[in-house]
């Protein structure tokens, strides 16, 4: 039997990242004990990387 499980997600530091980044994670125990995750954020800062 499969169990699910969501959370709510949301930043801790948004006085300094200056935005309210906040979503929901959404955990799956599928019947042959493998864990998927799916989450997703919204209002997120961009954040540029240079490699």
């Amino acid at each position: 039997m499969r169990k699910r499980y969501r959370a709510t997600l949301q930043a801790l530091n948004d006085d300094c990242i200056g935005r309210k980044a906040h979503g929901f994670a959404n955990l799956e125990v599928t019947d042959d004990d493998a864990l998927q995750i799916r989450i997703e954020m919204f209002n997120t800062p961009w954040i540029e990387v240079n490699i």
